[in-house]
């Protein structure tokens, strides 16, 4: 099968698994996606399970502008092809922090230059690299559980700043790379 079948399998496959008040309910939040099936990522999972990872189908999935081909494209591209280019351009059609979170924890947290790319993305005025940037650097945190007091200390001074900003995603988040950090540390912050 080429990519175009490919699609328009998964295409098939998101409609027959639709879920149409997890979609409206998105709505209702704000989450207004050009297409939204409702399809929850249980589902996507086993659905991603049925092909191979690559990386032009990966990027054909993301070009769909639809939620669902979004999130299936971040657990179906090779995390080798995923170079930092790229996850910048995929973070300027993030809006929703549901993405977000998918496409920090299936794809970007693996990436060779996570910590790097975290760290310019929390520094940043995009809100949604931010709140990637602190999922990302969260889970490096409870990976590896080390830090350089340097990073430490920057990580330490964006976070605090985040806390005191509007979007409580990224308010969130922060607080919960702070929370790490201590409980990493042993000590107050």
């Amino acid at each position: 099968m080429n990519n175009s079948d490919i699609l328009k399998d998964i295409k098939t496959k998101l409609r027959l698994s639709m879920n149409g008040a997890a979609a409206s309910d998105m709505r209702s939040h704000g989450y207004n996606y050009h297409l939204n099936f409702g399809v929850e990522a249980v589902e996507l999972k086993k659905i991603a399970a049925d092909y191979t990872p690559d990386c032009a189908l990966a990027c054909a999935l993301w070009k769909e502008n639809i939620r669902e081909c979004r999130i299936l494209a971040t657990m179906l591209m090779p995390v080798d092809d995923m170079d930092m280019s790229l996850a910048e351009l995929w973070l300027e059609d993030v809006e929703y922090p549901d993405l977000a979170e998918q496409l920090s924890f299936n794809l970007l947290r693996k990436t060779r230059f996570a910590g790097i790319m975290a760290f310019r993305w929390i520094a940043s005025q995009n809100v949604m690299g931010q709140y990637c940037g602190y999922l990302i650097i969260a889970r490096l945190i409870q990976t590896n559980g080390e830090m350089n007091s340097r990073y430490r200390d920057e990580l330490i001074d964006q976070a605090q700043t985040a806390l005191k900003g509007d979007n409580i995603s990224v308010s969130m988040a922060a607080q919960r790379v702070l929370d790490l950090l201590q409980s990493n540390a042993g000590q107050p912050l």
